[in-house]
């Protein structure tokens, strides 16, 4: 598994998913170890004797969960910590909303300053294309005006905005719910961790959410460069 600066803060479901994996995975390859052959001592009252076929599993499956489950929580631990270390480095900051102008990109308070963020590893319809309003909306209803927020910065863009993910009260990371609500594209180009992304995208395009209710969605990187190909 390879870390990077997108788990940072990530949502707690997506580490506690990526443990529960590795435990599964380390259970599946205990289940394949091969069976092998032990030898069958004569007991008293039966003069039989030879070899008997015994499944790895099932003759040491309690000292494999064991060593399963110490694996797992020392993994858990060796997250947690590295985790840690990362926040310190990139500490989010408080911050309420003031408006937001599209599906991607809000303008903070940021003490007494106003920030104009925008939303990293995402791309939202333009506000002049098929769904450019939808996803202004479902994200106003996200970040209603006043309501507070935590800003991961992730630098600057070309156009002097902040680049960052915005985090609510409740932990739940705003760019990754435009994209599984189906109001945004993963935003292939700059996007860092498109192994991670991609997927919440084709979950939404599966289940027909958002701008993926009709089909021929363009992309806004598309509509915005229309004899571009990018």
């Amino acid at each position: 598994m390879v870390f990077d600066d997108n788990l940072v803060h990530t949502d707690p479901g997506r580490l506690e998913l990526a443990c529960d994996m590795l435990g599964q995975e380390l259970s599946d390859s205990a289940a394949q170890l091969p069976s092998r052959k032990v030898q069958v001592e004569a007991r008293q009252g039966s003069n039989a004797a030879g070899w008997q076929v015994v499944p790895h599993n099932a003759t040491s499956s309690v000292a494999i969960g064991r060593r399963l489950s110490l694996v797992t929580v020392l993994f858990k631990c060796l997250l947690v910590g590295w985790l840690s270390l990362a926040a310190s480095a990139q500490p989010l900051i408080p911050a309420r909303v003031s408006s937001v102008t599209d599906g991607d990109t809000v303008k903070l308070i940021i003490g007494k300053e106003f920030v104009r963020v925008r939303l990293d590893s995402i791309d939202a319809p333009e506000k002049r294309q098929t769904g450019g309003r939808e996803s202004r909306q479902a994200l106003r209803e996200l970040l209603p005006n006043g309501s507070p927020v935590q800003l991961l910065s992730k630098g600057q863009d070309r156009y002097h905005r902040t680049l960052g993910q915005l985090y609510l009260p409740d932990g739940s990371n705003v760019n990754v719910l435009q994209v599984k609500n189906g109001q945004a594209w993963v935003f292939r180009r700059y996007c860092k961790d498109n192994a991670y992304w991609l997927p919440l995208e084709l979950e939404a395009q599966k289940h027909h959410r958002g701008l993926w209710a009709q089909p021929g969605a363009v992309a806004p990187w598309d509509f915005r460069h229309p004899q571009k190909t990018r």
